[in-house]
């Protein structure tokens, strides 16, 4: 494989990550929690195989190809709660 086709490969399995979250984020506003649980695992089941078996092997063999976001370290977000949630949660308690 060239570095050309393997960059067009790279560019449409990015375009895909983008179509799956933005069904992701529909998904999960518009279905019931049970939707959302099984879609979620379909969703990163989808996106640790497209890594694993597609992307890695390329960014192995093109570094510069490489995806900026997967060269920064990952930080986990800080868990947190809006003001509602925070209040229902403190009248139930």
């Amino acid at each position: 494989m060239d570095v050309k086709l393997a960059g067009e490969i790279a560019a449409r399995l990015q375009q895909a990550s983008s179509l799956c979250e933005s069904s992701l984020l529909t998904v999960m506003a518009n279905e019931g929690l049970g939707t959302v649980e099984v879609y979620c695992r379909l969703v990163g089941l989808f996106m640790g195989q497209a890594y694993t078996n597609v992307l890695a092997p390329i960014c192995k063999a093109f570094p510069t190809l490489e995806p900026a976001e997967m060269k920064t370290p990952y930080v986990e977000p800080e868990p947190s709660l809006t003001m509602e949630s925070q209040q229902a949660l403190g009248e139930f308690i």
